[in-house]
């Protein structure tokens, strides 16, 4: 059964936690430990996920309802954040932060930031459109 309505936005949020809880959790462990490396490895795969189902569920939901110009610009906003987030993961993946702690964290720190700027504005705009439309339509 798809997923659609509050539950969609439900786990989505629960999403949104759990890579934020991730990438702080990586920042205290620290560049050079397996901890750090297993936690950016399940975030980097939570965030992949977490896109793919927006890309799936949310934004086709919002096109169709007349708020197309809203998701575009929410889309084309991601593409531009996922682009820093992903060479920030492909950067750790080939160890360019190896005996860089102040780059790393300064990176991290970056790429926490963007991301809970994004979530933040994802939670308070975008998804309560989505509501409204899922609200408004005709059942199936």
């Amino acid at each position: 059964m798809e997923m659609q309505g509050q539950s969609l936005i439900d786990s989505f949020v629960v999403e949104h936690r759990a890579i934020q809880r991730l990438l702080d959790e990586a920042m205290y462990e620290g560049v050079g430990s397996a901890q750090c490396k297993a936690k950016l490895y399940k975030a980097k795969q939570l965030i992949l996920s977490h896109l793919q189902k927006e890309d799936d569920l949310l934004y086709p939901v919002l096109m169709e309802h007349h708020f197309s110009e809203l998701a575009e610009n929410y889309a084309q906003d991601m593409l531009s954040i996922s682009k820093d987030v992903l060479n920030f993961f492909e950067k750790f993946e080939n160890g360019e932060y190896e005996n860089q702690i102040m780059e790393f964290a300064k990176a991290l720190g970056n790429i926490i930031g963007v991301l809970g700027h994004r979530i933040q504005t994802e939670e308070v705009m975008l998804y309560k459109r989505y509501i409204e439309c899922i609200e408004k339509a005709p059942p199936k």
